[in-house]
């Protein structure tokens, strides 16, 4: 029998256009790309050592584990080695591709981090932009982003000032999820943060909301293999 949760998966899934398809798809590419260079895997892990203190961590091993074992004078070859090596650490990867979809530009509003370590931020102006982030994968990554903008709509194409909120998740405890909100730019002045967490770990692997009133929608998604994990989203309106 489907869980509650994998069904929630396909409805959404299925309310996907082919158009909606077909343009995330293109996004996820891009997001995939990201993953496949060697330069963001070696700054992501350096990111994780430095931020988790493992340049300063206690050699492994029984016989070496104290701090009895650390300073300048167990730093000659004699103590090169497996024997002597770091503990070895998995990194969970994330890489993100972002398209704005509307006419006017989309400026960077507030952004949260739960966990995780920005390897390369969120675009402040969104376009066509991209942002990865890292951390051991015991905790995982968890965040999102806000960005604003202007939308005319209305048979009037009244002047309304609107937001966009992409929540995401690749931890442990939750697994990858993806939540999405848009409207109106006041509905994002004061954010609950705890109450976007619970949505987050309730959501799917798409995400998409629209917003009669302004027009404005968000449709995205969350995919990839173990320890990478690569993000899709389209901002409209």
């Amino acid at each position: 029998m489907a869980s509650s949760q994998d069904e929630r998966i396909e409805e959404i899934a299925t309310q996907l256009s082919y158009k909606e398809t077909e343009t995330l798809g293109e996004i996820m590419k891009q997001a995939e790309s990201s993953l496949e260079s060697q330069q963001l895997m070696n700054e992501c892990h350096a990111v994780v050592a430095q931020e988790d203190g493992l340049t300063h961590a206690k050699f492994a091993g029984p016989n070496i584990a104290g701090p009895q074992f650390a300073g300048p004078q167990f730093a000659g070859p004699q103590f090169a080695g497996p024997k002597f090596a770091l503990p070895k650490v998995k990194v969970t990867v994330v890489g993100g591709a972002l398209r704005n979809q509307g006419k006017e530009p989309k400026r960077i509003m507030d952004s949260k981090k739960y966990s995780g370590h920005i390897v390369k931020d969120f675009p402040a102006t969104l376009g066509t932009g991209a942002f990865a982030m890292s951390a051991m994968s015991d905790k995982g990554v968890k965040a999102a982003v806000v960005y604003s903008g202007i939308v005319y709509s209305g048979k009037n194409k009244t002047r309304v000032e609107c937001g966009w909120l992409l929540a995401f998740a690749d931890t442990k405890a939750t697994g990858r999820r993806i939540y999405a909100e848009c409207g109106r730019k006041i509905k994002f002045n004061n954010i609950n943060w705890d109450k976007v967490e619970q949505n987050l770990n309730k959501a799917g692997i798409y995400a998409k909301v629209n917003d009669e009133e302004t027009g404005t929608s968000v449709i995205a998604g969350i995919g990839g293999t173990s320890g990478k994990s690569a993000i899709a989203a389209a901002f409209s309106g």
